[in-house]
């Protein structure tokens, strides 16, 4: 009577692991992308504001919708770093089998990658220069970014802009992040095919990564090798959990995980508790606070890194591994959401370009101007870049895509789906 049961409950985790395998295009993690781009963007907004990329808005609450946009106006910045995991775990998810087996080589790769990545870049690129070029002519310097000038066009052809070349933020800077993702690209297709990639391997590579962010050295190299590479460990762990007779007790687990993590992230950061932290750990460590002479600076940085390690390397793991389960349970219902995840590249990388327009096309200062008027031209940015999105998306981006992997073997082509 036991026996009978357990029996069905058995057969339905297995037909729930049979779809879980054949999951190869996960929707939810798509318009993850999207509000993460959404948070970029948001955290940008400030540069209505500002003279240069080194100047900061010291009060951002006069910011259009402050209450409802805080986290992102706040840490914006840190939603790049979800790009990195998704990419990972997308990347491990997708192509890591098809590189052991060698039945994608580095031309496929790069050209299914460069594909979807290189078109957007180079005309944003293009519209940038001539902007910032207007721009400096009008008002004597570059808005915003400063280093436009031959060295850095060329770096930014090379997708190279954040390699440790550059003499600061250029052009179109926010592909610094996907500058960064070419060379993880890169990285991974080595490690995939001339190493055992373990879970070990891809732990000890994220860590490396975050002792890179902590000792403020090559950041966004940091970024990206940490973020990445716990995406492939989330990859490698969906694997895992859907070949486990035990993947409904790790489901349960991981959606506890996610109703425990989201109020005590809210709580870390409504409390400050990073920078409680970072203080308790400069009085813990008073010879090395008074041997630099630079405590303020320590506790802020440390104060930095709690803030983002509470976010990054604890929330949004937990999160994503959330939305996977989810997904794999409902996916025929988010179907209609689906096309969502296709403007997030273009919007991260139009928005600037968007921006520029505005300063140049606008009355001075108009971008500026808060209250109802501020949040109608809030609402109109918004309305006219997801427009844009659409439109690049539809007729430049996908028809340059496909047109580019024609390169590709016809075999090739054919069992490829272009990628999100």
């Amino acid at each position: 009577m036991q026996l009978e049961a357990i029996q069905p409950n058995r057969r339905y985790l297995r037909a729930l692991q049979t779809v879980a395998s054949k999951c190869d295009h996960f929707i939810l993690l798509d318009v993850m992308r999207t509000l993460a781009a959404f948070g970029v963007i948001c955290w940008h907004w400030q540069h209505f504001y500002m003279a240069d990329s080194q100047t900061m808005m010291p009060d951002r609450s006069i910011l259009p919708f402050y209450p409802l946009l805080r986290p992102f106006y706040e840490a914006g910045w840190m939603t790049v770093d979800l790009f990195f995991m998704l990419s990972g775990f997308v990347m491990s998810w997708t192509y890591l089998e098809k590189i052991r087996n060698q039945a994608t080589g580095p031309f496929r790769f790069a050209v299914l990658r460069l594909s979807r990545l290189y078109p957007l870049h180079f005309l944003t690129l293009l519209f940038i220069a001539v902007l910032q070029y207007v721009y400096t002519q009008r008002h004597g310097h570059a808005f915003i970014y400063q280093f436009n000038n031959l060295y850095h066009f060329g770096l930014h052809l090379l997708m190279a802009s954040q390699w440790g070349f550059q003499r600061g933020p250029s052009f179109n800077d926010p592909i610094w992040s996907v500058s960064i993702e070419v060379l993880l690209y890169a990285a991974f297709f080595m490690l995939v095919r001339f190493t055992g990639f373990s879970v070990k391997m891809l732990g000890a590579i994220s860590v490396l990564g975050f002792v890179l962010i902590a000792g403020n050295i090559a950041n966004g190299l940091g970024r990206g090798l940490c973020c990445f590479f716990i995406g492939c460990l989330l990859a490698e762990g969906l694997k895992a959990t859907n070949r486990s007779d035990r993947r409904g007790l790790i489901e349960k687990a991981t959606y506890l995980s996610l109703l425990i993590a989201v109020p005590l992230t809210i709580a870390f950061y409504e409390f400050h508790v990073g920078c409680y932290l970072s203080e308790l750990f400069s009085r813990l460590t008073p010879e090395f606070s008074r041997a630099t002479s630079l405590q303020g600076k320590i506790e802020e940085r440390f104060c930095r890194i709690f803030d983002y390690a509470a976010l990054v390397l604890l929330f949004y793991p937990i999160f994503m591994f959330s939305l996977i389960m989810i997904e794999q349970r409902v996916h025929r219902f988010v179907k209609p959401v689906a096309g969502f995840g296709n403007i997030s590249y273009s919007s991260y990388l139009i928005h600037f370009t968007l921006q520029m327009v505005c300063v140049q096309v606008l009355p001075a200062g108009f971008m500026r101007i808060g209250g109802f008027v501020g949040d109608l031209s809030f609402l109109g940015f918004f309305v006219v870049l997801l427009s844009l999105s659409l439109l690049s998306y539809s007729f430049f981006e996908r028809p340059m895509q496909k047109y580019l992997r024609t390169l590709l073997p016809s075999k090739a082509t054919l069992l490829i789906r272009p990628a999100k």
